[in-house]
């Protein structure tokens, strides 16, 4: 991804892909940073937020995840991903009410 970004600093799925790697090495910082690119790209992605909240999430950052996620349901009210992630955000800051209907 990083040779793609070589030729195209622009490439959103280039960001996305090597942030998607960056999580499944657990380097959520620079999951974080490369979805924060991506979303500077593309501000108007629900789908960018959630993952970035998902991310934030793994990082601990669970009140930075719930806004990330409300920013993704504000641009897509159906974006399912933002729940999910939002509710477990929610159960991990141990507020199960909230996660429920999250």
């Amino acid at each position: 991804m990083t040779e793609v970004l070589a030729l195209d600093p622009t490439y959103v799925p280039a960001f996305t892909n090597r942030a998607i790697a960056w999580e499944s090495k657990a380097d959520f910082e620079r999951a974080v940073a490369d979805y924060t690119r991506a979303i500077a790209l593309t501000p108007d992605d629900a789908n960018l937020y959630a993952d970035r909240a998902r991310a934030l999430n793994k990082k601990g950052e669970h009140d930075r995840a719930i806004v990330e996620c409300d920013k993704a349901i504000d641009i897509d009210p159906a974006n399912e991903m933002a729940y999910g992630v939002r509710g477990v955000a929610w159960e991990d800051k141990g507020d199960a009410t909230r996660a429920q209907v999250a």
